[in-house]
């Protein structure tokens, strides 16, 4: 629909007035595209855990992460899902995953911090790759966690 708006304000060398109409529709698709995004973000995971289809494909991953905007779950960028299959574990990989998620946030969003919810038994092997602890103690999915903060 705009696009013919727009062709009919141009057809009529109605120059000023299509140029107006066209940065509108721009406006409108950019806002309009970002709150999606943001929507889904938040509900993305909802909806992965109510089709069980992350647990469904952990068997067939060795590894995996999530790399979460900032503002979608804290105000920093974060690292979400961190997980190694336990035939994985002991030899490496989550290490190497939890580097290239660093590596890749950075890319992505260039050097900032990066906040993670980790669980409280693996806090020694994230104080390893630069996190600090930064939050009390507190109970997801029925699992203690802590926040933490990699500044480096």
């Amino acid at each position: 629909g705009g696009a013919i708006v727009i062709n009919q304000t141009l057809g009529a060398k109605r120059y000023e007035e299509g140029a107006a109409i066209s940065m509108n529709a721009v406006s409108a698709s950019v806002v309009l595209g970002t709150a999606i995004s943001l929507v889904l973000g938040f509900l993305a995971p909802n909806f992965i855990r109510m089709m069980n289809l992350e647990e469904a494909l952990q068997p067939e991953a060795s590894a995996y992460l999530r790399i979460v905007p900032p503002g979608v779950r804290f105000r920093e960028v974060s690292l979400g899902r961190i997980f190694t299959a336990s035939s994985f574990r002991g030899k490496g990989l989550g290490l190497k995953i939890v580097e290239k998620g660093i590596k890749s946030a950075e890319k992505i969003y260039g050097k900032c911090p990066i906040r993670i919810a980790a669980q409280k038994y693996a806090r020694g092997f994230y104080e390893q790759l630069g996190f600090v602890k930064a939050s009390d103690e507190f109970d997801e999915d029925g699992i203690v966690h802590i926040e933490m903060i990699r500044t480096q």
